[in-house]
C-alpha cells in the first residue's frame, strides 16, 4: 500500500541563512539560585539494551536573559533494576554529591533548596547548570 502524503511546496529560492542569536550566558556564573522543580523522566541512551535510561531532572528557577526565559537544569542518571524499572542512585554518584552539596537526603527533598548556578560549555554553545560538587 502506498501512503500519500501532502506536501506544502514553496519557493525554493527564498531560503536564506539565518543568525542565530548566541546568548551570553556567563553573567550568571557562580549567581545564587533555588530549585524549582525535580522530575524522573526517560531520555534516549545507546549505553543500555533499553535504548532509555531513566534520569532525575532538576530545574532551577528561570533567569531571564534579554526577551528570554532559561531555566537551570542538571541531569543525573538513576540506577535501574533488570527489568528497566528504577531503582534508585549509587551512593557515589553526581547525584549523591549534589544531595549532600544541598544538605538533603532524598530527591523529592531538593526543592527550594539554594543553589550556585554554573555555565557549561558544548560546541561553542552554553548552557546553565549548576554546582554539583
Amino acid at each position: 500500500m502506498i501512503e500519500e502524503y501532502n506536501i506544502a511546496s514553496g519557493d525554493v529560492s527564498s531560503l536564506r541563512k539565518i543568525e542565530v542569536e548566541r546568548l551570553d550566558l556567563t553573567g550568571f556564573e557562580g549567581q545564587k539560585s533555588t530549585i524549582a522543580d525535580v522530575k524522573q523522566i526517560e531520555v534516549p541512551s545507546s549505553y543500555n539494551k533499553r535504548g532509555k535510561q531513566w534520569c532525575l531532572k532538576v530545574l532551577g528557577q528561570p533567569v531571564i536573559v534579554g526577551n528570554k526565559s532559561i531555566v537551570p537544569s542538571e541531569l543525573f542518571n538513576l540506577r535501574e533494576e533488570e527489568d528497566g524499572s528504577v531503582a534508585g542512585w549509587h551512593p557515589n554518584s553526581n547525584l549523591q554529591k549534589f544531595l549532600e552539596r544541598t544538605d538533603a537526603c532524598h530527591p523529592e527533598q531538593l526543592p527550594g533548596s539554594p543553589i550556585m548556578l554554573r555555565v557549561r560549555k558544548k560546541n561553542d554553545q552554553q548552557f546553565l547548570g549548576f554546582v554539583i560538587a
